[in-house]
This record gives structure tokens, C-alpha cells and sequence, in this order.
């Protein structure tokens, strides 16, 4: 009997390259037709992600979530978690109010909420995207857990410096995941890394594979001799062991072997 295959595909660059194919939704249902799953392991939250399964008329046997901190099944039921503690995640919220930050917001299992942005930044699409909802403390603390937090500076070098200190002002406390211009925020030992291993040990008997294109990437893609897209960052295409210009070629790959 073949070994499952578990592909775990980052979202926006990777799976998404400004849009959804039609090719690669058809050839995850071939990999789905030969006893294979398909799912997604990225930074954005869970509602953030069922707006765009909307919007594309899709579906994901698995997601990894807020960079690693959480794991949905096909039924969207939680399998795995590491929140963040509370009281820290609202110290940094407090924190960048009056630094103050570009951007602030936060994660729970169900919603996403942008709490703080700049009143300077009202029209920028990098800080204050289509569909970003804004939602009142205490309608966030209903919700749970917090689960990531997301951040911005003004422009990228704000966004770089912000992510130097915080590194250090939260040390042990707090990780911080910087991604071209935006910081992901999760509890110290969360990453996309492993999230991934998270997954390979709820299915010991499967074959775990992941694909990427951004310097967030770079770890899982090292620890599971991952792959990546052209249009990638050069550091990750170097890491990965192939380098495709879509996922359904990486599907196709995988179906060959």
C-alpha cells in the first residue's frame, strides 16, 4: 500500500500567486483521488483564510495556521494549539499604541481583528486591507485564546526596526516572524517549522512534504527537504531540494515518484 502524502503548501506567493488557479485546484483533487491530502501552512489566521475559500469555491484538508500555532482538520475542528500567553499579548497590543506602530492586530481561533492602525495609514492596502474588520477588546476576549498577532511598522525599515526591538524587548516571552514588511507574533516555539512536526506526529505512517517561497519558509523547507516556486526568494530556492513554477507541478512531481 503507497504512503500517504501530506502536502502542507504556504498560501500567499506559493499556492496563490495573485490568484487561484483552476490547474492547481484540479490537481489537487488528482493528488486528493490517490489517497493524498492537501492543506495549507501559513500566517494567516483561520477567518482570514475562509474569505478567500469563498471567494475561490475551495476547501483544505488541513490547515496550519498563525505560523504554526494552530492546526484545523477537514471539519475545521482544532487538533492542535499553543496559544500566546494573555496578559503578554495585550502588554505588546499597549505597546504599540503608544510607541506607537503602523499596525496592530490580533488572532483568535475565530476571528481577526485589527485593534490599532495609524490614522496616517487609513488608505494603505498593506496596513489596513479589504475586509480586515475592526473589533473591540472585550468582543476579542470572548472569542479565547489569542492566538497570533500581527503587526506593522510604517513602511519596511519601521517594520524592520520594530521587529529588531522587539526581539529583544520580548525575548523568551514572545517569538516574532518577519515576512516582507509584516511581523507575525506567536508563543516562544511556534513556527511554520514546527507546525509541520505538529502534523507529522498526529500521522506517523504518512509522508510529510512542503513548499514555499519566502525567507519564513526557509526552516520547515531545511527539515523536510522542501520545495519552493520560481518565483521565490533566491535564499529559499537554494534550500529547497526542487523548485517548481506552480504547486500542481509540485503535485505532479509527487505523483510520479
Amino acid at each position: 500500500m503507497n504512503q500517504t502524502i501530506y502536502l502542507a503548501s504556504d498560501y500567499d506567493g506559493t499556492f496563490k500567486q495573485g490568484s487561484i488557479r483552476d490547474e492547481d485546484k484540479e490537481a489537487i483533487q488528482r493528488f486528493r483521488s490517490r489517497g493524498n491530502r492537501f492543506g495549507l501552512v501559513t500566517g494567516r489566521s483561520l477567518s482570514m483564510l475562509e474569505q478567500e475559500f469563498a471567494r475561490y469555491d475551495m476547501h483544505m484538508d488541513f490547515i496550519i495556521a498563525c505560523t504554526g500555532a494552530v492546526i484545523f482538520d477537514q471539519d475545521l475542528n482544532v487538533i492542535f494549539k499553543k496559544p500566546m500567553d494573555t496578559a503578554t499579548a495585550w502588554e505588546l497590543e499597549a505597546e504599540m499604541e503608544r510607541r506607537p506602530a503602523g499596525l496592530c492586530g490580533m488572532a483568535t481561533l475565530h476571528k481577526h481583528s485589527r485593534l490599532y492602525l495609524h490614522p496616517s495609514l487609513a488608505a494603505s492596502r498593506d496596513h489596513n486591507p479589504e475586509g480586515l474588520p475592526q473589533y473591540p477588546r472585550e468582543a476579542v476576549e470572548q472569542d479565547g485564546d489569542i492566538i497570533s498577532m500581527f503587526l506593522r511598522g510604517f513602511d519596511a525599515k519601521d517594520s524592520q526596526a520594530l521587529y529588531d526591538y522587539l526581539t529583544e524587548a520580548y525575548r523568551d516571552r514572545l517569538d516574532f516572524h518577519y515576512n516582507g514588511g509584516a511581523i507575525d507574533v506567536t508563543a516562544p516555539g511556534v513556527s511554520k517549522t514546527e507546525g509541520v512536526r505538529a502534523l507529522a506526529r498526529l500521522h506517523p505512517d504518512s509522508r510529510v512534504c512542503v513548499i514555499g517561497d519566502e525567507m519564513n519558509d526557509l526552516d520547515m523547507i531545511r527539515a523536510f527537504q522542501g520545495f519552493s516556486v520560481t518565483t521565490g526568494n533566491e535564499a529559499v530556492k537554494q534550500a529547497a531540494s526542487r523548485v517548481f513554477d506552480h504547486v500542481s507541478d509540485c503535485i505532479g512531481y509527487l505523483l510520479q515518484e
